[in-house]
């Protein structure tokens, strides 16, 4: 089986990614970014293409967008950025910490398995056209390629526990890697153990 990488256009040889940053953000769109956070407000494709232009001038080939399902990520955008940019996107799925999601109780409340399931289909079938915020899911031609983890503290709460755990049942059934976010740099080998012992390389 040849290796490859998963962007939001298709499957691209490893070879041909060039320089990767593995954790930028190119869109955060939602309700919750716009009320708590505007200073991390990022809507527009040509902003986005425009700063990409120092990056691909300077040998960069691929930008993985680092924000996970139902928090601010557009699928749509990120193909369109990609196409005009002409840079590889990879998109990600999994869920970000807890503070990106207040009024969404599935992210907390649903048990691992039905939260590998959305991410295993993010990863096979498509991104959701409104990123899980509505009442109807509608799947995109655009897949991510890499699942996403955090934790806010030094050790995983109960509730990172099940998304740490619902990533790896979905990196187990899609192969993709899994990236993890650790807030103001705390939490990293606590993320390490659990990782190891939910039996991910």
């Amino acid at each position: 089986m040849t290796a490859s990488v998963r962007t939001v256009l298709g499957d691209v040889n490893p070879a041909d990614l060039g320089i990767t940053y593995v954790h930028e953000h190119l869109i955060i769109d939602s309700p919750l970014i716009v009320d708590r956070w505007p200073h991390i407000l990022l809507t527009d494709v040509d902003d986005a293409v425009r700063e990409l232009e120092t990056c691909s001038a300077a040998g960069v080939g691929t930008i993985v967008d680092a924000m996970p399902a139902a928090s601010g990520r557009d699928p749509i955008r990120l193909a369109e950025i990609s196409r005009l940019s002409g840079l590889h996107v990879v998109a990600c799925t999994g869920l970000h910490t807890s503070k990106y999601y207040e009024g969404q109780r599935w992210t907390s409340e649903e048990p691992p398995e039905v939260l590998a399931d959305l991410f295993v289909a993010d990863v096979l079938e498509g991104i959701d056209r409104y990123d899980y915020m509505g009442p109807v899911v509608r799947r995109t031609t655009h897949r991510a390629g890499i699942l996403k983890v955090a934790v806010l503290e030094d050790a995983p709460t109960a509730r990172d526990v099940r998304v740490f755990e619902a990533a790896a049942r979905a990196h187990e059934a899609t192969r993709v890697p899994i990236l993890t976010h650790c807030e103001g740099g705390r939490g990293a080998m606590a993320q390490i153990e659990l990782l190891d012992r939910l039996g991910v390389p």
